[in-house]
């Protein structure tokens, strides 16, 4: 719930509403396993560490809903922080539902109740830590964004030859 709690500090620095007028919770989350292997993560140059397994454990979706008690103002302002932390932080929203926004005007105050419904998808990526608290595959792992370390030299592959000029998959049936 990285995005939601983001989300809901931002809301809390622009805005300066008190933190007990702001309330946020997880819904309707949905848990799909990978397992999948996401290649070493390597050491820098230089760096005397050791190699270690990084893995994306699967993918979290979920409904991050956030209320809002008195909030000052009619909502507009309040939709379209949302809007703006939405394409600069969560711009890969394909498949997920667009935002619910139920706004309550307080007449006599001048200020309003908000309840926003946001779906949310969000990697669950690990590293492997002894000291992880995450037990996987026989060893521990620690939740952590993935790196991928771009290869810095190619070496090239020579074809292995099994023959006076007969190569695997020419001309055997393969």
């Amino acid at each position: 719930m990285r995005k939601l709690a983001a989300l809901v500090g931002h809301i809390l620095e622009v805005t300066g509403l008190p933190p007990e007028q702001v309330f946020a919770y997880a819904d309707q989350g949905d848990l799909y396993p990978l397992g999948r292997d996401r290649a070493p993560l390597r050491p820098e140059p230089g760096e005397d560490a050791p190699v270690l397994r990084q893995v994306e454990l699967g993918t979290f979706r979920y409904d991050g809903v956030i209320q809002i008690e008195r909030y000052p103002g009619a909502g507009h302002d309040f939709a379209a922080l949302i809007t703006t932390w939405l394409i600069e932080r969560d711009p890969a929203r394909d498949g997920l539902a667009d935002p619910a926004l139920d706004i309550e005007l307080n007449i006599r105050g001048g200020d309003c109740d908000v309840q926003m419904t946001i779906e949310f998808e969000e990697r669950l990526e690990a590293v492997e830590d002894p000291a992880g608290n995450i037990p996987f595959d026989g060893t521990r792992w620690s939740l952590a964004s993935v790196t991928i370390t771009p290869a810095t030299t190619l070496t090239a592959l020579a074809a292995v030859n099994t023959g006076a000029g007969h190569m695997p998959g020419k001309g055997d049936g393969r």
